[in-house]
C-alpha cells in the first residue's frame, strides 16, 4: 500500500469500526445481545473457513502448542470483550460506547505495567494525551465534573470491555509468530464461539428467540464484511506501511465517528463539547503521527 494512501485505509478502518457500536445500540430492542453475538461469530467463521483452512492444517502443530495463550485470547476477546460491549449497548447510548472506546490506552497501559511491569513509552505517553479528548466530551467540557460524574449500568459495563481489550492487547504477544489475521481472527472467533453459546443458550430458555428477524441479519452482515474482514485487512496493510505506532492510534477515531453516526443515524445529541474534543483528539492525532514515524513495528490487535 502506498503511504499515502495509509492514513484514508486506517480513517476507514475507524469508521468501520465504529459501526459496532451503532449497531449494537440500533438492534438491542429485535435481538438480544447473546443470540446477535452467537451469530455474528457463526457467520464469521463460515465466511474465513474456506481462506484459512489450508493454513490452519499447516499451523495446526503451532496453534496446539500455544493453546493456553489463544484459549486465553479467545476469552478475552470474542467471549468477553463481545459479550460486555453488546450487553452495554443495551443500556447506554452508541454515543457513550463510543466515547469510552478511546479509553483503551488507559487500560492498556496499566494492563501492561500489572503484568510485566512495563514503564510508559512515548508512544503510549501521547495516546493518553489524546484520551484527555474523550474525558472533555465526558464531562461536557468541565474537568471538575469528573468527580461528580455518575455511571449507568451501560457505561459501567462498556468500561469493563475497554479493561478486558486492554489486557487482550498486552497479552496478544503470546500468539503465534506469523499467524496471519485472518488465520487468527477464526482460531480466537472458534474459541470465542463455544464460550458465548452457552450465555445464548440461556438467554433462549429464558424467553429470547434463537431465530433473528431481517433487520438483524443485515446488521451481521455489516459486522462480517465491514467490521470483521474490510477493517482486518486495512488496519493490517496500514500497520506494514506506517508500523504499529502510528497506526495503532486509529483507536481514537472510533469515538468521532461514532459520535457523528449515532447524531446521524439515531438522533443522539450532538453538543459543543463534542467538537471540543474532537479538536482535542485529532490534534493529538496529529502529534503522534509526527512522532512515532520512527517507531518499530509490533503485532496489534485484531477487532
Amino acid at each position: 500500500m502506498n503511504p499515502a494512501y495509509a492514513y484514508p485505509a486506517l480513517a476507514l478502518t475507524a469508521l468501520f469500526w465504529a459501526g459496532n457500536a451503532l449497531l449494537g445500540r440500533a438492534l438491542h430492542e429485535v435481538a438480544v445481545p447473546a443470540v446477535l453475538t452467537f451469530w455474528r461469530w457463526v457467520a464469521v467463521l463460515t465466511v474465513l473457513t474456506p481462506f484459512v483452512i489450508g493454513e490452519l492444517k499447516r499451523r495446526a502443530p503451532d496453534i496446539l502448542r500455544a493453546w493456553k495463550s489463544m484459549l486465553l485470547l479467545g476469552l478475552l476477546s470474542t467471549g468477553i470483550y463481545n459479550a460486555l460491549i453488546y450487553e452495554a449497548l443495551r443500556y447506554t447510548t452508541a454515543t457513550n460506547a463510543a466515547l469510552l472506546n478511546s479509553s483503551i490506552p488507559v487500560w492498556t497501559v496499566i494492563a501492561a505495567w500489572a503484568i510485566y511491569r512495563e514503564g510508559v513509552t512515548r508512544a503510549q505517553a501521547l495516546a493518553l494525551t489524546i484520551s484527555f479528548g474523550v474525558f472533555a466530551i465526558i464531562s461536557h467540557g468541565d474537568f471538575a465534573a469528573l468527580a461528580q460524574l455518575s455511571v449507568n449500568h451501560g457505561d459501567a459495563l462498556m468500561i469493563g470491555a475497554m479493561m478486558m481489550w486492554g489486557i487482550y492487547s498486552v497479552c496478544l504477544r503470546r500468539r503465534p509468530a506469523g499467524l496471519s489475521p485472518f488465520a487468527y481472527l477464526w482460531v480466537t472467533g472458534s474459541i470465542g464461539l463455544v464460550l458465548l453459546t452457552p450465555w445464548a443458550a440461556l438467554s433462549v430458555a429464558g424467553g429470547a428467540d434463537w431465530w433473528l428477524p431481517a433487520p438483524a441479519w443485515a446488521g451481521i452482515a455489516y459486522l462480517v464484511i465491514f467490521h470483521s474482514i474490510c477493517a482486518t485487512a486495512l488496519f493490517n496493510h496500514s500497520v506494514d506501511v506506517l508500523g504499529a505506532a502510528r497506526a495503532s492510534q486509529v483507536v481514537h477515531l472510533v469515538p468521532v465517528f461514532g459520535v457523528l453516526l449515532a447524531a446521524l443515524l439515531l438522533d443522539e445529541p450532538l453538543h459543543l463539547y463534542h467538537l471540543t474534543g474532537f479538536v482535542l483528539i485529532l490534534g493529538g492525532l496529529a502529534l503522534a503521527a509526527y512522532y512515532g514515524r520512527h517507531a518499530p513495528v509490533a503485532p496489534q490487535p485484531v477487532r
